[in-house]
């Protein structure tokens, strides 16, 4: 989804851009296949002479993940309201825990903070 995003905000940066500039639109819109095909193929060389076959698998691989949107999707707005029973435990020491130190802390310091 944000991969899309930023390609719908490159395109209206660019020629949002060009056109208050006071570059007429119909001019690029009638090279645009040329140019593309020039600056796409540029780049895409680039990327190959730059790069091991390798790597060049991930990021086809890795760009393939960027149009998928995340793996993870969230089961509840609010995480600590979904914690697992087998969690529970953890997040009620470490809340115990954070209140002793604050508690220690205001007896060290006679109630300033640090």
């Amino acid at each position: 989804m944000f991969g899309m995003i930023g390609i719908v905000v490159i395109f209206v940066m660019v020629f949002g851009g060009y056109m208050l500039a006071g570059g007429k639109l119909g001019i690029i819109l009638k090279a645009m296949p040329f140019e593309m095909v020039m600056i796409g193929g540029a780049a895409i060389g680039t990327f190959f002479v730059a790069n091991d076959f390798p790597a060049v698998k991930r990021t086809g691989k890795d760009l393939k993940k960027v149009f998928q949107g995340p793996k993870w999707q969230a089961k509840c707005p609010i995480p600590d309201v979904c914690i697992d029973e087998r969690r529970l435990p953890l997040f009620i020491a470490r809340a115990t825990l954070r209140e002793l130190i604050a508690g220690l802390e205001a007896r060290a310091f006679g109630g300033a903070t640090r």
